[in-house]
C-alpha cells in the first residue's frame, strides 16, 4: 500500500486496539451511530507523507504530528457514514465520545492544543472495562481504602467505571494530592496537584494528565496505584 491509500482494515491494528475498536463500534450501532473507519494503521512513511501536507506540500494540514498512535497500530479515524454529513455533524461526534469515555478509549477531540475529532485511540494499558462493582474488586476496593485513609471522596462517583465523570477529574487529583479548592479548580490548583502526583508515583504517563487526554480507564488506574502508596 503506497503513501497515499489510507488502511481500513481493522485487522491491521493491534489485538488491544482490535478489541477497543470493535467495542465501540458495537456500543456506537446500539445507540444509533452509523459510523464508519476511515483509516487505521498509518506506516510511518504515510504519517511522514500525511505531515508534510500543509507545510513542505500545498494543501491544508491534516495531522500535527509525525509521532502517532495510528503508526503503533493503537489508533483509528471515523466519520459518520452519511454522504455529506461526514464531518459536520457535531452531536455526531459528541456522541461517538460518550462512547469511547464509557470504554476508556481517548477521544481526539478533546485535546487542547490540537483537537483531531475523528480520531480515536487507546493507550498500552487500556483493558476491557469491568461495569461491575462485584467483578471489579480493584477499583471497588481502592476507592474504599482511599476514603478509609481521610480522602473525602464519594463512594459512589468513582467505584465503578461507569459511573466515572471526566469533568469531576481535576477535582479528583486536588483531592488525591491534598490541595483544597473552592468551586472550580484553577489551572495552577491542577498542575500542582499533577506535580505532587507524579513525585508520589501514582501517574506515570504525565503528558496525558497535562493535556487532560484521560480516560476512565487512567482514572481507574491512579485510583488503584493512590491507594497502594505507603
Amino acid at each position: 500500500m503506497d503513501v497515499t491509500t489510507a488502511c481500513r482494515d481493522m485487522n491491521q491494528l493491534s489485538a488491544q486496539a482490535q478489541k477497543a475498536c470493535a467495542l465501540f463500534l458495537e456500543e456506537c450501532k446500539k445507540q444509533g451511530l452509523n459510523v464508519l473507519i476511515t483509516e487505521t494503521y498509518r506506516s510511518q512513511e504515510r504519517q511522514n507523507w500525511l505531515y508534510e501536507q500543509g507545510r513542505s506540500r500545498g494543501g491544508k494540514a491534516v495531522t500535527w504530528t509525525k509521532n502517532s498512535r495510528h503508526t503503533s497500530r493503537r489508533a483509528w479515524d471515523i466519520c459518520k457514514n452519511v454522504k455529506g454529513q461526514e464531518y459536520r455533524d457535531k452531536t455526531f461526534f459528541k456522541k461517538c465520545a460518550e462512547v469511547a469515555a464509557l470504554l476508556g478509549i481517548t477521544w481526539g477531540g478533546e485535546w487542547k492544543n490540537s483537537p483531531d475529532t475523528p480520531h480515536f485511540e487507546i493507550d498500552k494499558e487500556w483493558k476491557v472495562p469491568v461495569f461491575n462493582a462485584t467483578t471489579d474488586n480493584d477499583l471497588f476496593n481502592a476507592v474504599s481504602s482511599i476514603i478509609k485513609g481521610g480522602v473525602q471522596l464519594t463512594f459512589n462517583a468513582w467505584k465503578r467505571l461507569d459511573l466515572i465523570k471526566l469533568n469531576n477529574v481535576p477535582a479528583l487529583v486536588c483531592k488525591l494530592a491534598g490541595i483544597e479548592i473552592d468551586g472550580s479548580v484553577s489551572d495552577a490548583q491542577y498542575k500542582q496537584a499533577i506535580d505532587k502526583l507524579v513525585l508520589l508515583g501514582a501517574i506515570s504517563q504525565r503528558l496525558i494528565w497535562d493535556e487532560k487526554r484521560y480516560t476512565v480507564n487512567n482514572v481507574r488506574s491512579l485510583l488503584i496505584k493512590f491507594s497502594k502508596l505507603g
